[in-house]
């Protein structure tokens, strides 16, 4: 896309990613992540969770993967987000933008990931124009 001529309001096209069990164990394989409460229901009741917990790069990584596909590889310069709530097996992500303004580095959107009405993450991001990514 032309980011160029993208409009103040609504941004890209939701992005959404279904979270499973084995989704998190992957994920805990990748990160070399060794803390049971993500593949441990056990261990995580005791910490008062009601299952598991999935890894925070699932919503971040579904915001990322929402600005790629938007406006390409290498146009994220700025990703600034903050966690609000855990997410769990059978959530299912949505990561959604909204345009704020354009600068001379570029489109400048407030961004978030939920799961139904629960807020899992949200922040801002600047990504490239077109024009200033060669």
């Amino acid at each position: 896309m032309d980011t160029s001529r993208a409009v103040l309001g609504p941004g890209p096209t939701p992005f959404r990613c279904p979270v499973d069990r084995m989704r998190i164990a992957w994920m805990a394989v990748a990160l070399e992540d060794p803390n049971l409460i993500h593949v441990e229901e056990e261990v995580a009741r005791r910490a008062g969770y009601p299952s598991v917990i999935a890894h925070g790069t699932f919503p971040i990584g579904a915001i990322g993967a929402l600005l790629t596909r938007w406006a390409g590889p290498g146009s994220v310069r700025l990703l600034d987000v903050r966690l609000t709530s855990p997410t769990f097996p059978g959530d299912q992500i949505e990561a959604s933008a909204r345009v704020t303004g354009h600068g001379p580095d570029g489109v400048q959107l407030e961004v978030e990931a939920r799961a139904g009405e629960r807020m899992l993450a949200r922040g801002i991001a600047l990504v490239a124009l077109d024009h200033q990514l060669r």
